[in-house]
């Protein structure tokens, strides 16, 4: 079925004359909030991008290169979820070898947006020394399959922690999801929707408890999150990848991570995403198709136009008055509009834009 979508998608591009090669992928890139907090973008929907960051898992294999062949890149589709809206993934479609980042990181704050149709997962903080990667390392699971066991689901620290709540492993495999995976000395958090599910800390009575209970206590039990044979010492410096070796189909976009493994210290945090401070979207605009983006943010609202670049926003009350106007000079798809000193309501948000005038609302709280 998502590939006849995909199919049906490309048809209607091409019966209205677009060229799906001239459209702009307005999916793998970084907010400005995220470019603020240092986030860097792993996937910027081109294949040499995720090649430049990835390679495959090899034992002892820090001098390896090569990156399976299986992993590849989608070519713009639109997205069911959002309409009008396109952008490119990188997919595999069947059982290739597991990969792993080409550079080691400490603390971090991993996100992404995914669907899949099988078992895969999310595998951190592993070092070579096991012939696969979940040796030494947590799998945070992504498997559709709902008649699993909880802790092998999706969101789940696989056979460590099943994820709770358990009405977020009812997702559907034909939508998108979002997975945030936080690593900050210890502690450890996975959050799937929006929705923090799986919470521990290493080597804690709990873990230990949990750990005695799953495969890992006769599966590699020496090394299995730990720096040394039974030092009960978590891996704080390594290798983060993907696991493709079970056939499920992946597909991947939105990959971007912040981390303090390059020496800038506390960016990391555990918690709720700080995107949401005193302000937060209502509403897209008043037609089907998105034609905008709200988000909140720290520094007031992140307005970002789909399609064509912004020329001016306004904030009015909803009598008419205006509350406050941005101009925009170069060409800027999305800006910042500050919102301090603003009473909190609803206001009527106006964009003008290369491609005409759009409006909708948006709630100051």
């Amino acid at each position: 079925m998502r590939t006849s979508f995909y199919k049906s998608t490309l048809l209607s591009l091409a019966l209205a004359g677009l060229s799906t090669a001239a459209l702009k992928d307005s999916i793998n890139t970084l907010t400005y909030y995220e470019q603020a907090q240092g986030f860097k973008l792993l996937f910027d929907s081109t294949a040499n991008s995720f090649r430049n960051n990835f390679v495959n898992y090899a034992q002892n294999g820090t001098t390896t290169t090569t990156l399976n062949a299986g992993w590849t890149m989608d070519t713009t589709f639109s997205d069911p979820d959002r309409p009008g809206v396109f952008f490119r993934a990188i997919k595999t479609t069947a059982a290739i070898t597991d990969n792993r980042t080409k550079t080691m990181y400490k603390d971090m704050d991993l996100r992404m947006e995914y669907r899949n149709n099988g078992n895969e997962g999310v595998v951190y903080r592993f070092d070579l020394s096991y012939s696969s990667n979940w040796g030494t390392g947590i799998e945070l699971g992504i498997d559709d399959n709902l008649n699993q066991r909880g802790w092998i689901t999706a969101g789940a620290a696989y056979e460590v922690y099943a994820p709770i709540p358990q009405p977020y492993l009812t997702f559907n495999t034909g939508k998108w999801n979002t997975l945030r995976l936080v690593v900050k000395a210890d502690s450890v958090e996975h959050w799937l929707n929006g929705v923090k599910v799986v919470s521990f800390r290493y080597w804690s009575q709990s873990f230990r408890d949990s750990v005695a209970k799953s495969k890992w206590a006769t599966t590699n039990a020496a090394r299995f999150c730990q720096t040394a044979n039974n030092n009960k010492t978590y891996i704080p410096l390594g290798y983060w990848g993907f696991q493709a070796d079970h056939g499920g189909a992946w597909q991947i976009r939105k990959l971007r991570v912040l981390h303090d493994s390059d020496g800038t210290p506390n960016r990391v945090k555990l918690g709720p995403v700080d995107t949401v401070t005193g302000v937060s979207a209502l509403m897209y605009g008043p037609r089907a198709k998105p034609e905008f983006h709200l988000e909140g943010t720290s520094q007031g609202l992140l307005v970002s136009a789909v399609e064509g670049t912004l020329r001016s926003v306004e904030l009015l009350s909803l009598d008419g008055r205006l509350a406050k106007r941005v101009s925009v000079s170069g060409t800027k798809s999305d800006l910042i509009v500050e919102t301090n000193g603003l009473q909190k309501g609803v206001y009527l948000l106006k964009m003008r834009t290369s491609k005409g005038t759009i409006q909708g609302k948006a709630l100051i709280q």
